[in-house]
This record gives C-alpha cells, structure tokens and sequence, in this order.
C-alpha cells in the first residue's frame, strides 16, 4: 500500500518547518543582545504612563518618545552606570584588604563537636581564610571580564533604547497583535499583562527601594565603624538585597565574622546589631507598606527568579528573572485551565 501524501500539506509542513528554522536561527543570533530586548521591555512597563501623559501634552509621539527615553536614561541608566563604575573602582582595594585580613588570621580559631559519636575540630580561621581567598579570586576575574565586556554593555545599551523608543511610538499596535496571535482569549491577555506590569513595577520599586536603603545604611554602618571598602560592601549589600528573607545578611553576616576572627569584636558585634536588628526591622517595616500599594511577590517566586536570572542576565536579571518565573507559572497554569482559544 503507497503512501499518498498531499502536495498542500507537503508545502505546509515545509513553509511550517522553514518558520521555525528561521525564527530559531534570528533567536540565536539574538541571544548576546537580550539584555537589551528584556530591559527595553521593562523600561516600557517602567515609563509607558509618563510617556502617554507627554504624548497626550505634546501631541507627537516620536518626540514624546525621545523625551521619555531621555528621562529614563538619566533617571535608571545613568545611575547604574555610575554604580557599577564606582563598584569596578572599589575592587582592586577590596582584593588588598581582603588579602591583608587573610594574612591576619594567624592565630588559630578553632570549634570541636560531634557527628554521630566523631569528634570533629574545625579551623575557623582557615574556612574563613579560604573563602577570602575564593572570593578574591573570582572578584578578580570577574573585573577582568567586566573590562572586556564593557563595548558589549555599550552596544546593548545603545540597542536597549533604540528598541524603547520604537516601542514607545507603536505599543498599542503590538499590543492589538498580541490578542489576535495569541492562543489565550483577549480577558486572559489583558489580565495577563496587567499581572507582568504589577510583578515588574513590585520587583524595581519595592525590592529597588528596599535594596537602596539597606545598603545605604549598612555602607554609613561600614564607615563609621572603620570597615575597610565599605563602598563595596554596601554596593554588594544593595545587589543582595534583591533576594528576599536572606538578602543583606549575606554580606553582613560574613563581615562581622572576619572582623570577629582579625580581632576586632566591638566592630563585628556593631555590624551585627546594624544588620540583625535596625536593618531587619526597617525591612519588616517598610517593605509591606511598599508592597500594599504596588501588589506583593512571593518570596519563593523572586528567590527562583534570581537564581535564575543573574546566571543569564547578569545584575539586570534581578528584574528579569522574577518576571519570567510569573509568566512561566501563570502560562502554566491557563494551560492546566484549558483556558485557550478554540481552533
């Protein structure tokens, strides 16, 4: 018996297949510049309602658009170049101290305990020194990178805002194409993208501000208290800030500890009671009344989302990441519901 295939499917499979080919193919060639897409998107949700009051006061979008990615420039890039430059600035004194307290630890610090009826003693200045040294060591490295990539940045910032402004002028077009390619009914759309914009504007402005102030405080805390590269430390803490729960106390914690072994124990308790006690309580304070205006995130969610986005998308993935948690779990879960479009 002979296989009879239609011509009509033979050219559809083949116009499908050549699709998918090309539309993998400008995905590949893409990759290196997602950073800029992403982040185009998220200054869209970030600026699109400053954007449509200048365009309803001027009554041109292109110049609306121009303004508004002027804005936005000075008032979220320009401040994070600043940041990271003055974080590249601070390594180089970080790795000397960081190794000069690693040479401090002579003297031995030692813990005895009991696993299953084995006495065990560990060296907790050697641990300490050890992870010093790790740290170090790849702190090192990633400043290297850094100074590699920084045409790279430039190109993907240049790309970022080229993107913006075309978006700016013809979002509601893309959006109208949105709810008719879409396999999901235009009241899933819209709840869908008001969902995004709740998660994107929650993860900058709660988890940014939360961020800011922690670090803030804990980089005056460092100084005051004589901590060497307290500029680093407070970058570092507002970087982990975006973790919630754990967060901040992922720089502090460790500080006090090699302050507490290099013999300074006035200083490492004074980072303690700074970190456990004033810094956590502003967090439980003011982190909820941020959230009761602009919608709560699971913390789980945005644990995932950074664990997830910084590997792929470098700092930026601490927005980007949480994002695409929600959209993989809420796409997730309209499939489960069956809530699609009929063929």
């Amino acid at each position: 018996m002979r296989l009879m295939l239609n011509p009509n499917h033979i050219s559809r499979i083949l116009l499908y297949a050549t699709v998918i080919v090309l539309n993998l193919v400008v995905l590949y060639c893409m990759w290196p510049y997602s950073v800029a897409v992403f982040g185009a998107f998220i200054m869209l949700v970030l600026f699109r309602k400053l954007h449509d009051r200048i365009a309803r006061k001027t009554n041109r979008p292109r110049l609306s658009s121009v303004i508004t990615c002027l804005i936005s420039f000075f008032v979220i890039t320009v401040p994070m170049g600043i940041l990271i430059f003055v974080f590249s600035a601070a390594i180089p004194k970080f790795i000397q101290t960081a190794r000069q307290a690693y040479g401090s630890l002579q003297h031995s610090n030692t813990m005895t305990f009991k696993v299953a009826g084995v006495q065990t003693t560990v060296d907790i200045s050697k641990v300490v020194g050890q992870g010093i040294e790790r740290v170090t060591s790849d702190l090192g490295t990633s400043m290297l990178t850094l100074a590699g990539n920084v045409g790279h940045f430039l190109i993907n910032v240049a790309l970022m805002y080229v993107l913006l402004y075309y978006l700016f002028i013809h979002y509601p077009r893309l959006y109208k194409q949105l709810e008719t390619w879409a396999p999901v009914p235009p009241e899933k759309i819209h709840a869908l993208t008001a969902e995004t914009d709740r998660v994107v504007r929650s993860t900058v402005y709660a988890s940014g501000i939360m961020a800011f102030v922690q670090g803030s405080i804990l980089t005056a805390g460092y100084w005051l208290l004589g901590v060497p590269s307290a500029i680093l430390l407070g970058i570092l803490t507002m970087v982990f800030a975006f973790v919630p729960v754990v967060g901040s106390a992922l720089v502090w914690l460790p500080t006090a500890l090699v302050l507490f072994l290099s013999g300074k124990p006035q200083a490492a308790i004074s980072v303690l009671v700074l970190g456990g006690v004033i810094v956590s309580n502003i967090d439980n304070v003011l982190r909820p009344l941020i959230q009761n205006r602009l919608g709560e995130i699971h913390p789980l969610m945005s644990i995932v989302g950074v664990i997830v986005g910084l590997p792929l998308f470098g700092v930026i993935g601490l927005v980007i990441g949480p994002v695409l948690v929600f959209l993989c779990l809420e796409l997730t879960r309209l499939i489960l519901n069956g809530n699609t479009k009929e063929a």
